[in-house]
């Protein structure tokens, strides 16, 4: 937007807001001119909702831990795939043979 100096100072902006009215008029009809939530429709930096309950339920269980604590539970937690036994039911590494 262009910087205007002088007694029409701001004149740019009141056009500006003027024509964003005009134009949700003429999209929305009367409808358009009524107030609209100003709230965001998403958050960028907002933790799925999974993660969020963990994290809440580890500081719910053991208050002392500091986040550093709490990131290396979850990143253990997220990385650790499904226990794998093998054919017999014994850990890997431990088979014994028939």
């Amino acid at each position: 937007m262009r910087k205007s100096y002088g007694p029409f100072k701001g004149v740019d902006d009141l056009l500006a807001v003027g024509y964003k009215i005009f134009d949700r008029c003429q999209e929305c009809g009367i409808q358009g001119l009524t107030d609209r939530s100003r709230r965001p429709y998403r958050y960028a930096n907002q933790l799925p909702f999974q993660v969020e309950n963990y994290i809440l339920n580890v500081k719910h269980e053991h208050p002392s831990p500091g986040a550093r604590k709490i990131r290396e539970r979850l990143i253990r937690r997220l990385l650790r795939g499904p226990a794998r036994t093998d054919r017999n039911g014994d850990a890997p590494g431990f088979f014994v043979s028939p």
